[in-house]
């Protein structure tokens, strides 16, 4: 992420106010899971939990968790899953903080790095440990490239160590798609700073996992209970909220992403994917 795309991020953080009437201790930022939630915070836990369970998490497990936000999914893992050694990496230095006010007594060790730079090899990870399970909630589409990503992912997995994360896929339709229609796709994509290299095909996907030390991955579509329920949540939260709070910048990025989810579900061209894989 360039400076300026961190600026962009940075200014336009979501007040947890704007998204979740709770206002939680460990604030969540994720696109949430759908399928029963009605509110903000139980749909973001509900996405964690889908994705730890397709890690196959145990009480046993040492845990890696990248791009963890300001923590509330390291809750998750413990509470949900028992999981009681967890390893965390974030960027954002006030999420950094946020956990370390409340530090959650599973977390082990708290990383401040970005992964972009850690895939282009301009940082090491930050320290030479192994993992039975690697999760990212939410996060991974931000990544410059799946096949870095899991390149460096499978340096921190054991033989039989388990990768889980959702990101967006190319839909089938992709490769006959009018040009006008990729250009809209990708504009959306880098509006949301979304690289365009973290976009492939299933195929592609594939074999990024079987080229880089993993077995064939499971890949599971969640269009609906992401996509289609989060840009329902947000027409039904505008409602709610004042003219002020609608009207700022933080707000518009909410609607902007709304807007995405509707804009991939009608076109069919991008699916929202549930990924999971076991190191060989």
């Amino acid at each position: 992420m360039t400076s300026r795309e961190r600026k962009i991020q940075e200014q336009l953080a979501i007040p947890v106010h704007l998204l979740d009437r709770a206002k939680p201790k460990r604030p969540w930022s994720n696109l949430g899971d759908w399928s029963e939630a009605k509110e903000y915070s139980a749909a973001c836990e509900a996405l964690a939990c889908r994705i730890g369970h397709a890690a196959d998490l145990t009480p046993e497990d040492k845990l890696l968790e990248i791009a963890c936000g300001h923590g509330a999914s390291l809750g998750t893992w413990t509470d949900v899953f028992g999981v009681k050694v967890v390893d965390a990496i974030e960027r954002q230095s006030i999420a950094l903080s946020s956990i370390e006010a409340d530090r959650p007594p599973a977390l082990r060790h708290l990383w401040q790095a970005d992964v972009n730079a850690i895939l282009a090899n301009q940082m090491p990870w930050p320290q030479d440990e192994h993992y039975d399970a690697l999760v990212v909630v939410d996060a991974a589409y931000h990544f410059h490239g799946l096949r870095a990503f899991l390149e460096k992912s499978g340096s921190r997995l054991g033989s039989g160590g388990r990768i889980a994360f959702t990101t967006l896929m190319l839909g089938s339709p992709w490769m006959q798609a009018a040009n006008w229609k990729k250009r809209l796709v990708l504009r959306l994509a880098r509006g949301a700073l979304i690289p365009a290299e973290s976009l492939v095909t299933e195929k592609d996907l594939k074999e990024s996992f079987l080229t880089t030390g993993f077995g064939p991955p499971t890949c599971e579509i969640l269009d609906r209970e992401v996509l289609q329920g989060f840009a329902h949540f947000v027409e039904k939260r505008r409602q709610e909220l004042s003219w002020g709070e609608r009207a700022s910048a933080a707000w518009w990025k909410v609607e902007a992403t709304a807007t995405a989810a509707r804009q991939i579900l009608r076109t069919g061209l991008l699916h929202y994917v549930l990924l999971k894989a076991v190191k060989v």
